[in-house]
């Protein structure tokens, strides 16, 4: 899924059939319909392994996630499927429906509280957000997360990131996305604030929060998710906050006047003068379908922090949140800076150890060129 998230068609249910690399690439339909299959495969031999306890204790020492434990496997799952489910909303709905459906309505459930998200401990030579942004200094906190945390006073922020090393005050601030290019000096990302992560810190893979704001948006959408959107959203918030041991959830979910603040750049290279959208955290039941998705998925993106893969993927099938325009945008006219980018190209070795099957793809399967612009098949919602 992730890689298919990134690139698009890609080989998977022919794999086996060709040469150990010159393998036929899957449109996206029958991708998802052959990852669907075998998650449910998965999904009944992980139940009959739950049924056994001698399994749980021959993984216990090589499961770094949950020690062995089945039954988390299952809801682990069960939450992926849904999360795939809710890639397709746009593009196949009734099976969208019907799989996220199953998936929360199965007896074994979904993830729902912190002790059952999937936290890798599984990282050989330290944790990779520390390697890129602490220890190769080549990234910082974006302006876009802190603009919408500092606008919301969310309590999260500071287990989030560092305060800015240049800030007298201890204010936590973003950098722009492409900011950090060849010719910017490293004198200069010390205005910016670093991720607070050190080499030891857990990797995320599904959070407790996650599957909450899909059911929200299922609900929303009149999928049986077994409550309200209202209800769901709300819960999201709160495991987020339980996740992280803050307090102030109740307070943070009736704020119906704190809005996304206004992005200032102490470095002065990079200003924006624009304004993220007045979107509230507090539920508005009177607001339109579209209003309530758009604070679902602003919420969502909060709580998913380091799950970039999954925010990007949020941001290309709903278009939000909004994001502050990249300071730098390099791709010579492919992308456009009010969208972002969309995909990343296939890889070179593709071309030069499958290129029959690339090429083909690029053809006849992907939908446009092989750049960053061209738009996934379930990245369909139209204006964005």
């Amino acid at each position: 899924l992730r890689v298919s998230d990134c690139y698009g068609p890609i080989p998977f249910s022919k794999i086996g059939t060709g040469s150990d690399f010159a393998v036929a690439y899957d449109d996206m339909p029958t991708l998802y319909n052959a990852m669907f299959e075998q998650l449910d495969l998965a999904i009944a031999g992980l139940k009959e392994a739950a049924g056994g306890g001698a399994v749980s204790s021959l993984l216990q020492e090589v499961d770094y996630i949950y020690q062995g434990d089945m039954n988390k496997w299952v809801k682990f799952a069960n939450t992926l499927k849904l999360r795939m489910a809710m890639r397709l909303v746009n593009v196949e709905p009734q099976l969208a429906q019907r799989k996220a459906e199953e998936a929360v309505n199965d007896p074994a459930g979904v993830i729902s509280d912190p002790s059952e998200a999937a936290w890798s401990t599984f990282i050989p030579g330290g944790n990779s957000f520390h390697k890129v942004n602490v220890l190769w200094n080549e990234g910082r906190v974006s302006a876009d997360l802190t603009s919408y945390m500092n606008g919301y006073s969310d309590p999260r922020l500071p287990l989030y990131a560092d305060p800015a090393p240049g800030s007298s005050s201890g204010e936590i601030v973003g950098a722009r996305s492409g900011v950090f290019h060849y010719n910017i000096l490293k004198s200069e990302t010390t205005n910016y604030s670093y991720p607070k992560v050190t080499a030891q810190s857990k990797l995320l893979s599904i959070s407790a929060s996650e599957s909450w704001f899909s059911r929200a948006e299922g609900a929303l959408r009149g999928w049986n998710m077994g409550g309200t959107a209202e209800s769901y959203y709300n819960n999201g918030i709160a495991l987020s906050f339980e996740q992280y041991g803050v307090s102030g959830a109740e307070d943070y979910m009736a704020d119906a006047t704190s809005v996304p603040a206004t992005y200032y750049d102490p470095s002065s290279a990079n200003p924006w003068s624009g304004s993220l959208p007045r979107v509230t955290v507090k539920w508005d039941e009177s607001a339109s379908a579209e209003q309530k998705q758009e604070r679902i998925i602003i919420q969502k993106w909060i709580a998913n922090w380091t799950l970039g893969n999954e925010a990007w993927a949020d941001l290309r099938r709903t278009g939000y949140p909004s994001l502050i325009p990249v300071a730098a945008n390099l791709s010579g006219g492919v992308v456009d800076s009010a969208k972002g980018p969309q995909r990343m190209p296939y890889p070179q070795e593709e071309y030069t150890n499958n290129s029959t099957n690339v090429r083909n793809a690029v053809n006849t399967l992907l939908g446009g060129p092989d750049n960053m612009a061209t738009k996934l098949w379930w990245a369909a919602k139209p204006n964005i």
